[in-house]
């Protein structure tokens, strides 16, 4: 057979240390010539697997040989790995919690316990946490007993800053803890920038090696990355005059007494580093206030009045990330009409109660809310209309 190769797939966690045979490209692949008939060889790979979530794994090899230019598959087997846990055991707890999903500006507490499951005592143990993540921020970082070198964003814990580490007999645990904000802005500047994590790397090993175990240290480490949830905010505002949306409303202004006079809302949805599923705004009609059915929209869908509650309500399937901070946002507009009673004479009239916006993050499936504030006849966005306009008269 001629031009023989051999190639294999590393799972994640493996670490190629050496071959019996040099690799001729990589650390997967050799290209081990012609083989004679009868002929037979063996290749020794080895290596170190770290930390799995794996709890079963394959390392798949083809042998592979060429005619004619073309590459052919000769054989191919595949060896099943199941590994065992560490006996050295690791947890990571966040704000008192195993699964915590984070804010900006939130302080994450991280408490790391461990503890010697192996049947002999693990001599100078050392815990090292690796930190990783645009929106931490390093200045608030706070502990004690521990190293930490900010060039890799590290701390460690050893014999020398946390003694008990010295030495930890078989079942003996321990913990440690530390905390670090997160910034409290994103930092936003192209459409994908989203779904936002922070990660630490958290590892532990010692010397000291349980007769069972191949390996040249008794070694864990677990990963834990925090979801950052992301943000939507809501904006209202109403307009007499609305060329933009060429909505025409009629009657007097100021508000008269028994007289109705149109307005046009706008509701302008914003959404921060996430995706936004489910999102929905409402807000209360007050009385004397009316839904005319006139409605304009950017979007796919427009609002409408739910009748049996008395609200305007909008429904969107999905808004996207970052919409309405690198790109217009999403708007609606809608027409209502206002009738005043005497006893709002002399007095803005309230035209929309508070607008309550809720939906749903699609990248941590936390529930996101807003707020804006009610809409009266002062309408400080419409230019043409001056404060005292907006007055109720008789």
């Amino acid at each position: 057979m001629k031009n023989i190769s051999l190639e294999t797939t590393y799972p994640d966690g493996f670490r190629f240390d050496s071959s019996s045979v040099a690799p001729s490209s990589f650390t997967n692949y050799w290209e081990l010539g012609d083989l004679p008939a009868h002929a037979s060889g063996t290749l020794t790979i080895s290596g170190r697997f770290g930390a799995t979530s794996q709890s079963t794994f394959s390392i798949p090899v083809k042998i592979t040989s060429k005619f004619g230019g073309k590459e052919f598959e000769l054989a191919n087997a595949s060896l099943d790995v199941t590994p065992s846990p560490s006996p050295l055991e690791l947890t990571v707890g966040i704000n008192g919690r195993d699964s915590y999903v984070a804010s900006v500006g939130d302080t994450l507490a991280y408490s790391i316990r461990y503890k010697n499951g192996s049947g002999i005592a693990l001599s100078n143990l050392a815990l090292r946490v690796a930190l990783s993540g645009e929106l931490f921020d390093f200045s608030s970082l706070s502990v004690s007993g521990a190293s930490y070198d900010p060039s890799s964003r590290t701390l460690t814990w050893n014999a020398s800053n946390l003694p008990a580490l010295r030495l930890v007999d078989p079942g003996m645990s321990g913990e440690v803890h530390f905390s670090i904000a997160l910034k409290d802005q994103f930092k936003l500047s192209r459409l994908n920038d989203k779904n936002y994590y922070v990660r630490a790397t958290v590892s532990a090993d010692s010397p000291s090696v349980p007769y069972y175990l191949s390996a040249s240290r008794t070694s864990a480490q677990i990963q834990v990355d925090t979801k950052v949830s992301g943000a939507v905010s809501i904006a209202a505002r109403a307009y007499y005059r609305d060329a933009l949306s060429q909505i025409a409303n009629a009657g007097s202004l100021p508000p008269k007494v028994g007289q109705t006079t149109q307005f046009t809302v706008h509701w302008l949805l914003s959404d921060y580093a996430n995706d936004a599923n489910s999102v929905e705004a409402r807000a209360i009609l007050p009385a004397g206030v009316r839904w005319t059915g006139v409605t304009k929209t950017n979007g796919d869908s427009e609002p409408r009045f739910d009748a049996d509650s008395n609200e305007v309500v909008w429904n969107v399937s999905k808004l996207s990330a970052n919409r309405g901070v690198l790109t217009d946002p999403l708007e609606a507009a809608f027409q209502i009409e206002a009738t005043p009673g005497t006893g709002q004479i002399g007095q803005y009239e309230t035209i929309l109660g508070k607008t309550r916006l809720s939906a749903t993050d699609s990248f941590t499936g936390a529930a996101l809310q807003a707020v804006a504030d009610p809409l009266t006849t002062a309408l400080p966005f419409d230019d043409t209309v001056s404060s005292a306009q907006g007055i109720v008269t008789q």
